[in-house]
């Protein structure tokens, strides 16, 4: 018969107390903590999509330019690196759709 264990006790983002450690962790580390976490967590949905992130390296006013005259995004949207780099995806998927 196995000895009992008692149970782990639940993840709160705080780190528990070690000799020459202090029981709770900064503000700090906790962001930090946060933010990695986030990261796990968009990196196992891609998985689960069956995608994978790509880097490019891009001429930026190129590239707002040509999203502007496509209508695919405003002049006041190319500002918003986030909903360029989302219609650019939009604009490879399309891309490789075509092509398959």
């Amino acid at each position: 018969m196995m000895p009992h264990r008692s149970p782990r006790p639940p993840k709160t983002g705080v780190a528990y107390a070690t000799p020459g450690r202090l029981a709770r962790c900064s503000r700090d580390e906790a962001r930090r903590r946060e933010q990695v976490n986030e990261r796990q967590r968009a990196c196992r949905a891609r998985k689960k999509a069956d995608l994978k992130r790509f880097t490019i390296d891009g001429d930026e006013a190129g590239i707002a330019e040509a999203m502007i005259n496509s209508t695919r995004l405003t002049e006041a949207e190319t500002a918003d690196h986030d909903k360029v780099e989302t219609a650019l995806a939009a604009v490879v998927a399309e891309w490789a759709k075509r092509w398959r």
